[in-house]
């Protein structure tokens, strides 16, 4: 069948563009259903898809968002973040959080105003495309955007355009990662551990948290030897927690030395991956998301992002059996 076309490319040119420059979406801010900030800097770094739907759709376009969380995992292993924006109140915005079981982030517009600065930059008319997708880049420029018109043909552009998008073949950023040896916090570039190694990396939202304590970390120590045997030269695990709470998970798990426990402090490393989890909400204050990836000589060559907290497609087994393909 015929789809219409997502985005007209004129379009897209004549819009975003000004002698080759991207335009730059200003600076605005949201809110969760905790009534926190969430400022347009908290998404730098990553691929967001914005969904807006206005309060009188809200309910008739609840299936299609339905259809949508379906894919945030798909998406997650791009990388990318997937936020739903409504005009609704407080209550609304929690309720359909909840029938969402966590799975898509839903942020409160109050006075239209982020709705407004997208719909006056995509050119699209509130009442004719009462749900419009929109893509921010990672620089935070419009990259993409189509209405919901053809919602099935919408989810097909999405896909297709993080397929091409991926940061898989992307280096790790450079950032300080702190580890204690002998009793001494030391200090030393990503870029140095991941240099012409073979490194499987698994990140989690804290130490001593549920599910990573007797889940996610668990399955990588059991599995750490048999990983370096396929080649791997180390498996580390990262969170955002200071050296000396790392160190004494490391101790507490009794972890082989075939795994390192690696603390991003500061949360430099994760921000650089465009991985920030906001648990501000839960008195976790700005973390790590959970994932899974495999790096060659400072290169992503496998990456896979949990789209909530529990551990599917993030789990030792799978990484095993990728590095055993």
């Amino acid at each position: 069948m015929h789809r219409t076309p997502l985005s007209s490319g004129a379009q897209d040119a004549r819009v975003l563009r000004s002698d080759k420059v991207v335009k730059k979406i200003k600076p605005f801010c949201l809110r969760n259903h905790y009534g926190l900030s969430v400022r347009s800097e908290d998404f730098a770094g990553q691929h967001v898809v914005f969904c807006c739907i206005t309060f009188g759709a809200l309910r008739r376009d609840l299936a299609r968002v339905n259809k949508l969380a379906g894919l945030v995992s798909r998406l997650g292993s791009r990388n990318a973040r997937v936020v739903v924006i409504i005009q609704a109140g407080f209550v609304v915005n929690q309720e359909l959080s909840e029938r969402l079981d966590s799975v898509i982030e839903v942020l409160f517009d109050p006075d239209d105003s982020v709705s407004r600065m997208f719909r006056g930059i995509s050119g699209h008319d509130p009442v004719e495309s009462p749900a419009v997708f929109w893509i921010l880049g990672p620089a935070g420029d419009l990259v993409k955007w189509f209405n919901s018109d053809d919602f099935e043909g919408a989810l097909e552009g999405l896909i297709s355009y993080f397929s091409a998008r991926r940061l898989i073949g992307d280096c790790v950023p450079d950032a300080p990662l702190q580890q204690i040896q002998f009793g001494t916090s030391l200090t030393f570039g990503s870029g140095e551990w991941f240099a012409e190694k073979r490194v499987v990396v698994c990140g989690v939202p804290g130490a001593f948290t549920p599910i990573c304590n007797r889940e996610h970390l668990p399955g990588y120590i059991a599995a750490a030897a048999e990983m370096c045997a396929t080649g791997v030269d180390h498996v580390v695990c990262i969170a955002v927690n200071d050296a000396y709470v790392m160190d004494a998970w490391a101790r507490a798990t009794n972890i082989s030395d075939k795994l390192s426990m690696l603390a991003d402090g500061s949360g430099c490393f994760t921000r650089g991956m465009g991985l920030t989890l906001d648990l501000r909400g839960s008195g976790l204050g700005m973390r790590s998301r959970r994932y899974a990836m495999y790096v060659e000589r400072g290169v992503i060559i496998h990456m896979n992002v949990e789209a909530g907290f529990d551990v599917r497609v993030s789990d030792a087994a799978s990484m095993l059996r990728l590095l055993k393909a």
